[in-house]
C-alpha cells in the first residue's frame, strides 16, 4: 500500500468579482493541480444540479448558464473545482540501540529485533521510508546510553529532517549497527528513553518547516536514566517527556519489539515494577495522543525509584509527569507490539497512514444556509453531505471528511474535488 500525507486545499476563488451578467465569474477560469491549458470556449457539461468535474488535465472556461443551461434550471455561476496543496509532516523515527536489540545471555538477537526493524524501514522495495520519502521528511535517531566513563548521554547517532532522505537514513541505521560480536568485547548499552526523546522533541520544536510533527518511537527495553542505569527506573521521565512533546505539537507513536513487548506486568527479575513492558507502552502511547496515564503504585517501584532528589524535604515523592490514579479514567490509545519483519513494516505503515489530514480550507467562505448546495468527490465519487460517513461544513470555509470518508482519503485516494455554486460564496 503507498501511504501519503496531509494535505490543505484551497480553493480558487472568483478574485472577490461576483457573477457576470451571464452567471459565470468574470475572467475566472478552473485550474487543478497538474492542468495543461486547453483551447478557450470547450464547455464543460451542463444541466441542471451540479455540473460534471473537468476531467484531469484539463482547464475549462466558465460556462455561460444564461445561454446554453438546460430549460428551467436556474442561472447560476459555474462550480469551482479545489487545487490542493500539499502539507508535508515531518517524522523523527527514534529507536532504541540498546545492548538488547543486538545480544541477550550472550547470545546475538539482532536477526530478531535490529536487523528485521531495518529492512522494515529501509529496505528499497518495500520499506516504508523508501515509500513515502518523496512526500515526508524523515529523520532518524538511534540512542543508548554508553556505559564507558566520560561518554555522552544520550549518545544519539542521528539524520536531520528531510526529504528524500531513505539513502542517509539506510547508511545511519547500517552504522549504527556496528557492535562488538558477542563474548569478545564487554559493553553496556541502555536506554534512556526520557533524555533521548527531549533531544528529538527540541529538533522537531526548532525545524521551521510547516506541518504536523511526529516522533515515532520504536523500544525493546524498559527506560533507565542517565544519571541512573540500574534499577530501570526511567518510566517517570519517559512518560513525562512524551507528555510534553505532546504539549509542544508533535505526536508520539510507540511501538514495542522483543522483551518489552512480550513481558508479564511486573519485570522485577529486570530491575522494574509494576507498570512495566506492555503496560509500559501503553503508558507511553496514551502520554503520546494527550490521554491520562495511570501512575504506577508498585512499592517496590516507589521505594527504589523515588530517593533522593525524588522527593522534598518533607519526603513527599516529585512526579515529572502528570497522572490519574483510577484505572477507569485512564486512556487507551493504541501500541504497536509486532513480532518478525512483516509485521514490523505493516505495523509502521498503519501508523503513517494516518497522519493524512481529512479537513480541508476553502478560501472563499460559504454562506450559512447554503452548505449542502456543495458537492465533495472523492477518485470522482460523490460523498453525502452531513453523513457520519460524508462530509461536513465547519464554520462556511472548513470542511471535514468524516468516517468512512476520512479513512478511504487516509488510505489511497489520489484526487478529491469539491464545488460549490457561485451564489452559495459569501461575496
Amino acid at each position: 500500500m503507498v501511504l501519503r500525507q496531509s494535505l490543505a486545499v484551497a480553493l480558487l476563488a472568483a478574485a472577490s468579482a461576483g457573477c457576470s451578467a451571464s452567471g459565470a465569474p468574470e475572467g475566472t477560469t478552473t485550474v487543478r493541480p497538474g492542468d495543461t491549458p486547453r483551447s478557450p470556449g470547450t464547455e464543460p457539461p451542463q444541466g441542471g444540479g451540479a455540473p460534471s468535474a473537468p476531467s484531469v488535465g484539463e482547464l475549462s472556461n466558465a460556462p455561460n448558464f444564461g445561454v446554453d443551461q438546460t430549460e428551467g434550471a436556474p442561472a447560476r455561476c459555474n462550480e469551482l473545482a479545489a487545487q490542493f496543496e500539499k502539507v508535508v509532516p515531518s517524522v523523527v523515527v527514534l529507536v532504541d540501540r540498546s545492548k538488547s536489540m543486538f545480544e541477550a545471555n550472550e547470545q546475538s538477537v539482532r536477526e530478531l529485533l535490529w536487523d528485521p526493524l531495518e529492512d522494515a524501514l529501509t529496505n528499497p522495495v518495500d520499506g516504508v521510508i523508501p515509500q513515502l520519502q518523496a512526500e515526508v521528511r524523515f529523520g532518524f535517531v538511534a540512542y543508548n546510553r554508553d556505559d564507558r566513563a566520560n561518554a555522552t548521554c544520550p549518545n544519539l547517532q542521528s539524520v536531520s529532517l528531510a526529504l528524500n532522505n531513505g539513502g542517509a537514513i539506510s547508511s545511519a541505521y547500517a552504522a549504527a549497527g556496528v557492535v562488538p560480536a558477542p563474548r569478545t568485547e564487554y559493553y553496556k548499552w541502555d536506554t534512556p528513553t526520557a533524555e533521548s526523546v527531549r533531544a528529538v522533541t527540541a529538533e522537531l520544536t526548532a525545524f521551521a518547516q510547516p506541518g504536523p510533527k511526529y516522533i515515532l518511537l520504536v523500544t525493546d527495553g524498559n527506560p533507565d536514566r542517565c544519571d541512573e542505569a540500574d534499577p530501570q527506573c526511567g518510566q517517570d521521565d519517559a512518560i513525562a517527556a512524551v507528555q510534553a512533546a505532546h504539549v509542544a505539537g508533535i505526536t508520539t507513536y510507540v511501538v514495542g519489539i522483543g522483551d518489552i513487548a512480550s513481558a508479564g506486568a511486573s519485570g522485577d527479575a529486570s530491575g522494574c515494577w509494576g507498570r512495566c513492558g506492555p503496560l509500559h507502552l501503553q503508558d507511553l502511547a496514551n502520554a503520546g495522543v494527550g490521554l491520562p496515564v495511570l501512575r504506577n503504585t508498585d512499592q517496590n517501584y516507589l521505594n527504589n525509584c523515588f530517593n533522593g532528589a525524588r522527593r522534598d524535604a518533607m519526603g513527599v515523592r516529585q512526579y515529572l509527569a502528570s497522572y490519574v490514579d483510577d484505572p477507569l479514567l485512564a486512556g487507551a490509545a493504541p501500541f504497536f507490539a509486532p513480532s518478525g519483519r512483516t509485521a514490523l513494516r505493516d505495523a509502521i505503515a498503519s501508523i503513517l497512514s494516518g497522519v493524512r489530514s481529512c479537513t480541508f480550507t476553502l478560501k472563499q467562505g460559504v454562506r450559512a444556509g447554503r452548505e449542502a448546495t456543495g458537492t465533495v468527490l472523492l477518485d470522482g465519487a460523490a460523498i453525502e453531505f452531513g453523513s457520519a460517513d460524508g462530509w461536513t461544513l465547519n464554520g462556511g470555509t472548513d470542511i471535514e471528511l468524516q468516517g468512512a470518508a476520512c479513512a478511504a482519503l487516509q488510505a489511497d485516494v489520489e484526487n478529491v474535488e469539491i464545488f460549490f455554486p457561485c451564489e452559495s460564496y459569501i461575496r
